[in-house]
């Protein structure tokens, strides 16, 4: 069967060895459409399907990456397409044996060969060739084949068997009977004792799909079953022994667990729960526990997969205490061989386990506590850094998930007292771990999340975190119902702490979590009526309505202690603001306007909010707490209670007020507060004011050391007191006492620096018995002290110590200081988050979203300058250049007064590009922003409905764009950027026609040879701009003269060429000399050509290829042509032909190498080598031919140009 190669085949070969599934697939249908496109209905095979399968077959011995699996496929689809009356199973056997042949010589080959022809067989299996043709002589050669392999190589036996075992599915009765059972019978004479998983595999088969032929009767005769069996099952009790022998035998695939052990567990479960703890207790513990560590994790795999076949009562047998210490010593030992595959793998596989429908709750909450009576206990996860206790809980079906709760608030409360199997622990340990795992349940969004328990747990965690609960509150409505009983052990500060942490991490978390109804409803088939607003519950009110009304019952419950101050007055604020968030939501549930109820909605939450900091324990808190509540009152009665009045001149904005409050709480460290503060933002964005937005900017604008004031002046005290020097310092202690003035001195000075306890103490410490002595020893030693000298040697040693001391703690304050600086720029980041919150909301309906471009850009020139600011201005400058200056819509139908402010902004960002110290990237900026304004200003409607350019005022953008180009051009200290004027000519050139005569100046009388290059790029730009603008059409001429000046200039005074320069003049001549061709102007084309004919004379010119390519282009325009009748292309061009060329050549050659590789010793290294030698004989054949080729043409052209001269 010979065929001839084609590429395209080739490039599919390749491409079966792809590792990815998919993509192997898509290359193998694509292989047998074409074969079935080129065989159509020919009763004969195809050459090209001849080919293919002779090279399919080959690649079955192929182990390069997954080739083997992929020709597999192929093949087996090919041979499902293709008829077998045109290709039968007898010539597929041809050709294995034709094209898989075992030389002998390599053992690796022959291992490949080996497989190859097994998946060659399993191919013919599956494609169902055997069945169709109903030959039965097909039938035995496939059969024969698979024992003959089995038995040849250790490692064919699985997958031999696996074959043996889809032939005996797929024939009829009478087929199997006559030539499938006579060749395998034998494998199952000698029963039990001689078994292997492949041959329990395999009789299990035969059993199940003929059973009249494997009967019971000849299951006893050879020792399958008992005698006295009614049954005919093969598993049961009396092989058990015998099925813990075969399940250890299929570790040969670790860490992969073989499919039939799992299927072995699987049958013996069907017998039902006590069989299965019967196997594991008295054979399967003991065989696998006790042997190598990959029979250790088998154990650890089935009992997983066990566990969709046990009842509650059988999960210690399964789950035993030598199990578990293995587990336990495997996960916390990382010297033990299973350590990196069961903390990585294990979690994962326990986790998809108990997912499945068949595990039942109980199953789950007892396995959990199986593990709690290991020798980790309830700290396992922490103790070997693990997540089985987590993978286990977050699994939890809604019984066991609650039985779950139910027990650590019994934790919580009184320890593990009762619990059986697990070690007793200190309460308070007990009380922290509990309190952690119930707010992270919280969080767990993988359990069925349901409303009553989780505000079960916020009740909990609250209650216990700002009462002080003990035995007499017994009794309280407020609490559960028994669970306090005489027995209680009040809280101890230290778990109160603990549990206030979870709280506030639950309390977060609820803040930015949505209604619970979007975790079960597909929004896309059906719309849930409760709006998507975070931290809101099912009924539309937010879960700090449901905490703030616990509260308020706790509060009025006399027996409850709270942990914080509450006196009369906070009191009675607290009641106010519960009274004006019912009233709040009782307006809402009335149903307002979509404005006003996004107003109630924000005032709601921050009053809820700030409400809760009344309860702080914080009194500075409170006390900041009450005066905002009493500024949001005041807003809620203007909005919503009281008729409206004329607003006072000097009160402020309602919006301002709460800005204001927002940026207050995003100053604070807690995560919680400042979603509070985004989700009241996001509400209130369409409301925001120009003095809102400038409160914001303001934060955005000011230094760290502004922000940090009052630190910065006590750190001043402390850096001068820095430079004093350090022996005078101890020069002063020692000598406090030797005189009346010197001691008043030192006791001003000490006054006036504030020195902490930490510091004075190291300071006596280092100074020894020469510290100033305190003050009752002072009245005693007076007289000593007077006497005393303090000597050269002693100073010599205490002075490196004091020295110690100083530096250490100026680096303290530094440290300090530092960190107090980057808090101040996260807070800068936080209020620049918000801004984008308002710019992705409001930029198609806003107009001060168009107020944000030049502080913004402020904001990034300040920030450049600040090595510690950095982050704030790469977030400034994506806020700036992304989501403004690119933003899709934009506000229409702007007042007078925004498109007023639009032109003063545009005058405004130029004016930064005179002194811009961020050079060409804060003048691309302030481009971009240009740019913006621009196009907001042509897309809204100006005075002149009938002007195509809108609301510009195209004259006086058109002068400041004149006066930037002019301080360009003609001032050599100018710091603005081309790029400027380069945006605005190439965006908008029917607005920059005003530059087109001051350019065509400075083409020649350019201050610097860059700015006159830059003048014709920027002519350039107009002739590329779709479509040309009339003007520059009427000034082509005027720019032609100036070029040819130019040339002339040069072809005069050769030492005047400039490379750049001259290509930009040249390309500029060239879209001139176009545009003029293309309007049908009159101009004299002789004194140019006469030019540019001298100019190529030049050497220059000659030894530049790009300057004697675009001259001649110009010259082709008026009839003349090159001596070699075409133009070179440049060398990157010709690079980049070369290089496509050679990939394309090296691509075939490795196709054909391949073809030559999947021979597998068939071909020795000659041929190979033979292969690319012709591959590269017709590589130099072709290269040759194309030379020729060449050489031709270019002979033609110059019998051409003769012929015409």
């Amino acid at each position: 069967m010979a065929g001839k190669p084609d590429s395209g085949y080739l490039s599919l070969f390749w491409d079966l060895g792809n590792n990815n599934e998919e993509a192997r697939n898509k290359v193998a249908q694509k292989l047998v459409q074409q074969i079935l496109s080129k065989q159509n209905e020919n009763e004969e095979l195809c050459e090209d399907a001849s080919y293919v399968l002779g090279r399919l077959v080959k690649g079955l011995s192929s182990n390069r990456k997954s080739a083997r699996v992929g020709f597999a496929t192929a093949l087996t689809n090919l041979l499902l397409m293709i008829p077998s009356s045109v290709f039968d199973s007898n010539q597929l056997m041809q050709l294995m044996e034709e094209k898989l042949k075992i030389q002998g010589n390599n053992k690796s080959e022959d291992k490949e060969v080996y497989l190859g022809r097994v998946f060659c067989l399993l191919s013919l299996i599956q494609s169902k060739k055997l069945t169709d043709e109903n030959s039965t002589e097909s039938l035995k050669e496939t059969v024969t084949q698979l024992v003959k392999l089995s038995e040849t190589k250790h490692f064919l036996r699985s997958i031999t068997y696996h074959g043996l075992t889809e032939v005996a599915a797929q024939v009829s009765r009478e087929s199997f009977k006559n030539s499938v059972w006579p060749l395998i019978s034998d494998r199952f004479d000698n029963g039990w004792e001689s078994c292997t998983p492949e041959i329990l595999y395999l009789l299990e088969t035969c059993a199940k799909l003929h059973p009249k032929i494997c009967n019971k009767e000849y299951l006893k005769t050879n020792k399958w079953i008992p005698q006295k069996s009614k049954k005919g099952q093969i598993i049961g009790e009396h092989c058990f022994k015998h099925l813990a022998r075969i399940v250890a035998e299929t570790t040969s695939c670790h860490p992969n667990i073989n499919p039939f052990a799992l299927s072995i567990i699987s049958s013996v479960g069907k017998l039902g729960s006590k069989s299965l703890g019967k196997l594991w207790s008295e054979h399967l513990s003991t065989t696998l526990l006790s042997s190598s560590p990959e029979r250790k994790y088998l154990s650890i795999k089935l009992a997983i997969h066990s566990l969709s076949c046990l009842e509650v009562d059988q999960l210690s047998e399964v789950w035993s205490k030598d199990l578990l210490m293995h587990l336990y010593h495997a996960l916390l030992n990382k010297d033990n061989p299973l350590h990196l595959i069961c903390k990585n793998e294990l979690p994962k596989y326990l986790g998809e386990k108990l997912n499945q429908q068949d595990v039942s709750w109980g199953v789950q909450y007892n396995l959990l506590f199986r593990l709690f009576s290991s020798p980790g206990g309830i700290h396992l996860d922490s103790i070997t850094h693990t997540s089985i206790i987590y993978s286990i809980v977050s699994h939890f079906k809604l019984p066991a998930l609650l039985k779950y709760i139910t027990w650590l608030k019994q934790l919580f409360l009184y320890g593990t007292r009762g619990d059986v199997g697990i070690q007793d622990i200190n309460l308070d340990v007990a009380r922290r771990w509990s309190s952690s795992q119930l707010s992270h349940l919280v969080r767990m969004q993988s359990l069925p999340r349901e409303e009553e328990w989780i505000g079960s747990i916020i009740k909990f965690l609250f209650v216990h975190s700002h009462f002080i609960v003990t035995v007499e509150n017994s009794t309280s409505s407020v609490l559960e119902d028994g669970s306090i009983k005489a027995d209680f052990i009040e809280l101890s500060q230290a778990t109160q702490s603990h549990i206030q942490q979870c709280f506030t991490n639950v309390l977060s978390w609820l803040n930015n979590m949505l209604p619970l109804v979007y975790d079960k409803t597909n929004t896309e088939e059906k719309k849930p009526s409760v709006p998507r607003i975070p931290g809101t519950m099912n009924s539309g009110n937010f879960w700090l309505t449901f905490i703030t009304k616990y509260a308020d019952q706790t509060l009025l419950d006399k027996s409850m202690k709270p942990v914080f101050q509450l006196d009369d007055q906070l009191q009675q604020i607290w009641t106010k603001t519960m009274d004006y968030v019912a009233r709040l939501t009782k307006l809402k549930s009335q149903g307002t306007r979509s404005s006003k109820s996004s107003e109630a909605t924000a005032l709601q939450l921050l009053l809820l909010h700030v409400g809760l900091q009344l309860i702080s324990f914080n009194p500075q808190v409170q006390a900041s707490a009450v005066d905002v509540l009493e500024d949001l009152q005041v807003i809620v009665d203007e909005r919503f209670f009281k008729k409206s009045k004329k607003a006072d001149a000097d009160q402020p904005h309602w919006v301002d007020v709460i800005v204001e409050i927002l940026l207050t709480m995003l100053s604070q460290g807690s995560h919680s507060v400042r979603i509070v503060a985004e989700q009241v933002f996001r509400l209130i964005n369409p409301h925001l004011t120009p003095s809102s937005l400038k409160l914001m900017l303001d934060v955005l604008k000011l230094k760290s050391e502004e922000l940090m004031k009052d630190d910065e002046d006590g750190d001043g005290e402390d850096e001068e007191g820095d430079e004093e020097d350090n022996e005078e310092e101890a020069q002063k202690k020692s000598d406090s006492e030797s005189s009346e003035e010197d001691s008043d001195d030192e006791s001003d000075e000490e006054d006036a620096v504030d020195v902490d306890e930490e510091f004075k103490k190291r300071i006596k410490e280092a100074l020894g018995d020469a510290a100033a002595p305190s003050e009752e020893s002072d009245a005693n030693d007076e007289d000593e002290s007077e006497d005393e000298d303090f000597s050269d040697d002693a100073m010599m040693r205490i002075d490196p110590l004091l020295s110690d001391i100083f530096k250490q703690r100026k680096l303290s304050r530094k440290a300090t200081k530092k960190n107090n600086r980057m808090q101040v720029t996260h807070f800068q980041l936080r209020c620049l988050d918000l801004l984008e919150t308002f710019i992705t909301r409001q930029c198609t309906t806003n107009p001060l979203v168009l107020d944000l471009l030049l502080p913004l850009l402020d904001v990034v020139e300040s920030s450049t300058k600040d090595p510690e600011k950095e982050i704030l201005a790469e977030r400034a400058t994506v806020v700036l250049r992304i989501k403004l200056c690119k933003m899709k819509g934009y506000p229409h139908s702007l007042d007078d007064d925004v498109i007023g402010r639009c032109h003063d902004n545009i005058a405004k960002a130029l004016k930064k590009c005179y002194s811009a110290s961020g050079g060409v990237f804060l003048s691309q900026l302030a481009s971009h922003c240009c740019m913006l304004y621009l196009r907001v200003l042509s897309g809204n409607p100006g005075k002149d409905s009938k002007s195509s350019s809108g609301a510009v005022d195209v004259d006086r953008v058109c002068s400041l764009y004149s006066s930037a180009l002019e301080d360009f051009m003609t001032k050599r200290e100018s710091r603005i950027q081309a790029c400027v004027i380069q945006d605005f000519i190439s965006r908008y050139p029917n607005y920059a026609q005003g530059l087109i005569q001051p350019l065509t100046t400075m083409v020649a009388d350019g201050i610097q040879l860059y700015r006159k290059t830059q003048a014709c790029l920027m002519l350039s730009s107009y002739y590329q701009a779709s479509p040309v603008p009339q003007s520059i059409k009427e000034s082509s001429g005027e720019i032609l003269t100036a070029i040819t000046n130019i040339i002339s200039t040069v072809v005069d005074d050769k030492d005047s060429l400039k490379g750049k320069y001259m290509v930009a003049l040249i390309k500029l001549l060239f879209q001139c000399i176009s545009s003029l061709k293309s309007t049908n102007s009159d101009f004299k084309s002789a004194p140019i050509v006469q030019h540019l004919q001298n100019f190529l004379k030049i050497e220059e010119v000659k030894r530049s290829q790009e300057l004697n390519n675009l001259t001649w282009k110009i010259l082709n325009v008026f009839g003349l042509v090159s001596q070699s009748g075409k133009i070179i292309g440049d060398k990157r061009s010709r690079k980049r032909k070369n290089k496509k060329k050679n990939k394309e050549a090296n691509r075939d050659a490795e196709n054909i190498e391949n073809e030559g590789g999947m021979n597998n010793g068939e071909e020795s290294k000659e041929s190979r080598k033979q292969l690319k030698a012709r591959h590269l004989k017709e590589k130099k054949k072709l290269t040759k031919a194309s030379k020729q080729k060449r050489s031709k043409k270019s002979e033609k052209q110059e019998k051409e140009i003769k012929v015409e001269n």
